[in-house]
């Protein structure tokens, strides 16, 4: 498209533009105005001629006006199509038409403004594609690098996550020996030692444990970073969770001559649906945190109700120590995997304890909080939301109404005895000084004398004035005393007994314990059995667990009815029913899910008569499937070997579990010789049964047999023995033979043998030993 051709430039272009302009008009107004000069001058009449030249020239100047404004329509038509263009982007519109000289100079600007807005916008296209060939290069090079680095990533978490798993087997085979170690130092302390020995001993096993639980520490780090760490969901008592704990972690705490206090508040619901492994694992790493890094003074534990919303319930549980106390630097890094706090002296450990508080917090979908100021102790609050179970509250009547004097030096310890009494319904009078208590039990006539006096003291105590006088004041039990010690020791409580103690208890005395000895020792009639005339129905494939839960159910005063294996639980169930009924998990036949599944299923029916059975399933090594396939299946409870009697009662009748009489297992097998001799037969047997399914390549009967061996030495106590099968039976569940190192099965014979020689058996042969 061509463009008009430049105006002149200067004066002369300007006036060359205006004679231009008037060329077409200047004729016809000359002709005009000498015509109408020539009509005023010349007078009447003039001649026709005059204004037929006059009236022409009105004419032609008319026509040429009206040519003019057509040609200037034209123009501003053509200014306009050209500007519409431009202004859509058509920038290679130009102004083609020749314009009047008046128009040129637009014309010529509007063309020069649109081809300099072309090339602009032709360089800006060129940059742009630039930029964008550039920006396709750069993002085409960081997809590869980000599928590099993601392959890199996914590399590396399977590398760790092998590696977690290799390290995870590693610490099961070190566990191992110091299991052993454990065993016979508990064998030791069994026997008579003197006080050097008993030293030793303490020293031995004290760093033992210390090395297990750093063990224990690392192991569920590398299960964490695995992604392995996993929530068993089930129905727990909150107090036996913390009193186990708190009988734990004593004898630590007492080494130190700290106060080890714990105070479950009494809104506190106690039946609760959670993880209680893994509240237990949050409490015992903050308790034993608390305990390392203090040094004098207390350490308490306080379980509070925050609030609750119809089946759920939050629940506050509070460590507080008297401790060195925390920097907000300190308090900043306190959660991040291998740290420790620089306190007055660097303490033994992974410094994993917290770090795995905090993700096993957040696993539970809790919270966890820290208040500290150097010098004045640390607070650590951990808050998590638990099912409530609505369960009928359990009476405590037996001491109702009783006079107790109770006289504890350390406050907090007070309080939290007071509060335990008062909750029975016991009438409390609290004592601050044993001095000022004896001297008012020496004038206190006989009638205005209490039911019962209860000591809190440190075993050096024992040894003032005031308290040798307390104790010959009630050596004849008017009335008796009953002394709790900071001491987890024998000796120290003999002590306290040999001074006129009627009884004498650590401090870390569970409150069922603590309430049987008192109804003790105000001599309440013993109730009669808690299964009295009850029906039990034991179903176990092996014979020495089934005589030892018989013998604990005898002892119970049930009627006790013996099941050897699935098929006959349901058969005898079917014929004579039962009021309660343990059933091993795996079983010959029908497997005890099975078991459960069929009897809830008849008792369905409506035809069904008989009351309904309680079940409770019961194994030696249960994963979250088993236990939710237990569960589905119709069990009431499900406890894991070992139990004593008091857990297996709060299995069977959880509202009758009040008074129970605690008697240990290995203090049963050492009494009774028949059960003895029946292990003593019983083991060989049963690794002769592993042997012979590895033998057949079998692992389906190898785990059975796995199984069946850890449920044997669990029952019966054989920590050795137990950690070996059971970590043969995690292996064979896991991964069949594959999962079996060389000398599992070695390590395994050797701990069998080694137990058959610990509990007086005549151990096999060397040649034996090497089949």
């Amino acid at each position: 498209m061509s463009a008009l051709p430049p105006p002149p430039a200067g004066w002369r272009g300007v006036l060359r533009r205006l004679l231009h302009a008037l060329g077409w008009l200047a004729p016809s107004v000359l002709t005009t105005v000498m015509s109408a000069v020539l009509w005023w001058l010349i007078d009447e009449p003039r001649p026709s001629w005059l204004g037929l030249l006059l009236g022409f020239n009105l004419a032609a100047i008319l026509a040429l006006n009206l040519y003019q404004l057509l040609r200037w329509n034209q123009v501003l038509r053509d200014l306009d199509s050209t500007l519409r263009n431009i202004a859509q982007g058509r920038l290679e519109a130009r102004l083609t038409r020749t314009l009047p000289p008046g128009a040129q100079q637009i014309g010529h600007r509007l063309n020069q403004i649109s081809q300099q807005m072309l090339g602009y916008r032709d360089q800006l296209e060129l940059r742009m594609q630039t930029a964008v060939g550039r920006l396709r290069s750069d993002l085409e090079q960081a997809k590869t690098d980000l599928r590099q680095a993601q392959l890199q990533l996914t590399r590396i978490q399977t590398e760790f996550r092998q590696q977690s798993e290799r390290f995870s087997g590693m610490t099961h085979e070190l566990r191992t020996p110091l299991t052993a170690i454990l065993g016979f130092s508990d064998l030791l302390r069994k026997t008579r030692l003197t006080e050097h020995q008993d030293d030793y001993l303490a020293t031995l096993d004290r760093s033992a444990r210390g090395l297990l639980s750093m063990l224990n520490d690392v192991l569920d780090w590398s299960r964490i970073e695995a992604g392995r760490l996993t929530l068993n969901l089930e129905r727990f008592d909150l107090g036996d969770a913390v009193e186990d704990v708190i009988a734990l972690l004593a004898p630590l705490a007492y080494e130190k001559q700290l106060e080890l206090v714990h105070i479950i508040y009494h809104d506190v619901p106690l039946q609760l649906d959670g993880d209680a492994q893994r509240l237990r694992q949050v409490l015992t790493n903050l308790l034993s945190n608390a305990i390392k890094f203090t040094e004098y003074g207390e350490v308490v534990l306080r379980v509070m109700k925050e609030r609750e919303q119809g089946s759920r319930v939050w629940i506050r549980a509070s460590v507080t120590d008297s401790g060195v106390g925390l920097t907000e630097k300190q308090q900043q890094r306190l959660f991040q995997p291998f740290e420790q706090m620089q306190g007055v002296n660097r303490q033994p450990g992974t410094g994993l304890g917290l770090t795995i508080v905090k993700k096993l917090v957040d696993l539970m979908a809790g919270s966890i909080s820290v208040q500290s100021e150097p010098g004045h102790g640390s607070t650590f609050s951990v808050l998590l939301e638990l099912g409530a179970a609505n369960t009928a509250t359990q009476a405590w009547d037996h001491l109702r109404g009783r006079r107790i004097w109770a006289c504890e030096t350390h406050p907090t310890a007070g309080l939290a005895l007071s509060h335990s009494l008062q909750f029975w319904g016991i009438d409390v009078s609290p004592f601050e000084d044993v001095g000022v208590l004896t001297s008012r039990l020496r004038h206190a006539p006989r009638a205005n004398r209490p039911d019962l006096i209860i000591v809190g003291l440190k075993p050096g105590d024992l040894k003032q004035e005031a308290m040798q006088t307390l104790g010959s004041l009630c050596m004849d039990a008017q009335p008796p005393l009953l002394t709790l010690l900071s001491s987890a020791s024998p000796s120290d409580q003999q002590d306290a007994i040999d001074l006129g103690a009627a009884r004498a208890l650590p401090k870390s005395v569970g409150r069922l314990q603590l309430y049987r000895e008192l109804c003790d020792l105000v001599r309440i009639g013993r109730a009669k059995p808690m299964l009295d005339s009850q029906t039990l129905l034991i179903a176990d494939n092996n014979p020495s667990n089934l005589r030892y839960l018989a013998a604990l159910g005898r002892e119970l005063g049930a009627v006790v009815l013996e099941a050897r294996d699935g098929d006959e639980a349901l058969q005898i169930w079917r014929s004579q029913g039962c009021n309660f009924a343990l059933i091993d998990y795996r079983m010959p036949g029908t497997d005890g899910a099975g078991v459960i599944r069929e009897i809830r299923i008849a008792e369905a029916d409506p035809s069904f008569a008989r009351p309904r059975t309680r079940l409770v399933a019961t194994s030696a090594h249960l994963t979250p499937v088993d236990r939710n396939a237990l569960r589905e299946a119709g069990a009431d409870e499900v406890l894991i070997k070992p139990f004593d009697e008091a857990q297996l009662l709060r299995a069977l009748t959880p509202t009758l579990a009040r008074e129970l009489t605690l008697i240990p297992g290995p203090s049963r097998l050492a009494q009774d010789a028949e059960l003895l001799e029946l292990l003593r037969e019983e083991l060989p047997l049963q690794l002769k049964d592993l042997e012979d399914a590895f033998a057949r390549g079998d692992a389906i009967a190898a785990r059975a047999a796995a199984h069946t061996l850890n449920g044997t030495a669990a029952f019966y106590q054989l920590t050795q023995l137990k950690a070996v099968a059971s970590d043969m039976e995690q292996q064979l569940a896991a991964s069949a033979f594959s999962g079996v190192t060389a000398g599992g099965l070695t390590r395994l014979r050797a701990a069998l043998y080694e137990t058959l020689g610990g509990i007086g058996a005549t151990t096999p042969t060397s040649e034996a030993a090497a089949r």
